[in-house]
């Protein structure tokens, strides 16, 4: 818990749901959302609960230049993370001019040894006063909170982290490290996790290393972020393949999210549009009928389906039953390069 934001849990016109949702979000802030919500409230301090709700459920829009705790700072982590400039380079470029710059374009704060501004990012969350349910904060696989020979209370950090893939530009894990005052995840100890699947549970019993469950945590997260390449109703198809297994580990999950072309997944709502293949192949319902209109479709295909082995998922919402295709693990462990401080 970090004590700097009890200001927020006590903020004024707070509705006793607003605070046990702001308690909530507060709890599990990582260590990289505590310095963009520092940064947020430089920029914009809230006055209220309800512009609290808002400032916290677009915390994801905000980004970070980190390290950088002043104007000649931020002019050198430009210089070497977004131009990758050396430091002969650097001798002939006048850092705070291209600091001054860079914050005319985004404009922001420096807070907690990161410059803080405001992204492009808009997902549509906005608080209205009643919509707190849909303002779950839901852009992560796994959740960790670490602890530290120099910080026993510890920090959360959230998976995945894009530092491999945003150019090593330092990420919810090496922010996490510095708070940590460690240079390495083997430095670190586990106290608590958490999934996003609701399935997945005990996750640390299930790896004999740190860097292992984080491997799979990003893994997932991944999969997650690409939702199958549009893939439809993957979210479901997941869901419901994770039941069909009765997958209950991280791991399994991860294999799960990359082997869904092995199985037959119908929705509820493709039922009606599969028995009407499935007939139409037998012979029937070929051009307009008013005996189409008197057929049971979605009872027709229900029957079929389970005829055929489908599983109808516990929330009565699909059918999920396994094909011939190959089921492949893609489990090796490389070791993740950015868990290693430079």
């Amino acid at each position: 818990m970090d004590k700097g934001f009890d200001t927020l849990r006590n903020i004024h016109h707070t509705t006793s749901t607003e605070s046990t949702w702001l308690n909530q979000r507060l709890d599990e802030l990582t260590a990289k959302e505590a310095i963009l919500l520092r940064g947020a409230i430089a920029v914009n301090p809230p006055g209220c609960g309800r512009e609290t709700v808002e400032l916290l459920a677009h915390l994801p829009g905000y980004e970070l230049c980190y390290p950088a705790g002043n104007p000649r700072q931020l002019g050198e982590f430009l210089a070497r993370e977004e131009h990758a400039m050396d430091d002969v380079l650097l001798t002939y470029l006048d850092l705070d001019k291209l600091a001054d710059r860079y914050m005319e374009e985004h404009p922001g704060q420096f807070a907690s040894g990161a410059y803080v501004y405001h992204g492009s990012c808009n997902d549509g969350r906005n608080y209205d006063g009643t919509n707190l349910a849909q303002l779950e904060n839901n852009d992560w696989s796994v959740k960790l909170r670490l602890a530290s020979d120099k910080n026993s209370e510890g920090v959360w950090l959230k998976l995945p982290d894009y530092e491999e893939i945003n150019n090593g530009r330092p990420d919810e894990i090496r922010i996490a490290l510095d708070a940590l005052c460690v240079r390495t995840i083997d430095e670190c100890q586990l106290l608590e996790e958490k999934c996003i699947l609701p399935e997945v549970v005990n996750i640390a019993e299930n790896y004999d290393s740190l860097a292992d469950l984080i491997y799979d945590g990003q893994n997932l997260g991944f999969a997650l972020d690409e939702r199958g390449q549009g893939m439809p109703y993957f979210m479901e198809k997941f869901a419901a393949a994770l039941e069909y297994e009765g997958c209950c580990t991280l791991a399994g999950a991860v294999d799960i999210s990359q082997n869904l072309s092995c199985y037959d997944f119908i929705p509820e709502e493709g039922l009606h549009d599969y028995a009407m293949r499935e007939l139409q192949q037998r012979g029937y319902f070929h051009g307009e009928s008013f005996l189409a209109d008197c057929f049971d479709f979605e009872l027709y295909a229900a029957d079929l389906l389970e005829h055929q082995g489908f599983l109808l998922t516990k929330d009565e919402k699909s059918y999920i039953t396994r094909n011939d295709t190959s089921f492949v693990p893609v489990h090796d462990h490389p070791e993740p390069q950015h868990l290693i401080m430079e």
